[in-house]
């Protein structure tokens, strides 16, 4: 297990990098009744938040996937992915109406393609690309099984399989801004292009750069 002060050095260098604050106080929580090798990190910041902020960043954590398992998403799968898509906290949709079961049922029939995570037998994540505008329609992932590396495993499967595409060379999504989609998106190697009609942040991905870097 990570001593305490190595963990700490790590997460003042992960925050001076990523967020660029000083005069941080950092408390460390180890919670060792979960998992033999992943501590609970808790930082609070002293610099200038309306109220503390807590990160618990995937980098320290195992990313253990023995008891998940990834698949296709089908028409059955459809009732538990709207569940976890109105369980989120950002990217909440303003009306629940915008999406309902059918436009999933469309979009895995007609227009692309999804994937799911299961852990312990229920539907924790869920990806889905739309071929036809080469969007992203959805990646999420439920509250409870935030920073196990879900969403970066979907993004794999979905991006490895759109790009084996013959005609797809760019694809974009758009996300709330400020918000931790926002920086899963950069850090996973989006490029930001810009804003959509609706005040969103819009992204985009090439089959160049995503081969490169696989």
């Amino acid at each position: 297990m990570m001593r305490k002060n190595s963990v700490k050095r790590v997460f003042e260098q992960y925050v001076f990098r990523h967020i660029g604050k000083k005069n941080l106080e950092i408390r460390l929580l180890a919670n060792t009744g979960q998992t033999k090798t992943c501590a609970e990190i808790s930082l609070v910041f002293s610099c200038n938040f309306p109220r503390p902020l807590h990160l618990s960043p995937v980098s320290l954590q195992k990313q253990n996937f023995e008891n998940m398992e990834f698949a296709e998403a089908a028409a059955e799968h459809i009732p538990a992915m709207h569940r976890v898509r109105m369980s989120v906290r950002e990217n909440v949709l303003s009306n629940p109406n915008l999406v309902t079961e059918k436009d999933y049922l469309e979009m895995l029939e007609n227009n692309g393609k999804g994937w799911v995570c299961f852990e312990g037998g229920e539907l924790v994540g869920f990806a889905i690309v739309d071929l036809k505008k080469r969007n992203i329609w959805a990646l999420f992932v439920s509250p409870n099984s935030e920073n196990q590396g879900i969403g970066k495993k979907l993004q794999k499967h979905m991006l490895d399989w759109t790009f084996a595409q013959p005609d797809v060379e760019n694809l974009w999504l758009s996300t709330a801004p400020g918000t931790r989609a926002e920086q899963f998106y950069q850090k996973t190697g989006w490029q930001k292009t810009g804003f959509t009609a609706s005040g969103e942040l819009r992204f985009e991905m090439s089959r160049d750069f995503w081969l490169r870097n696989l």
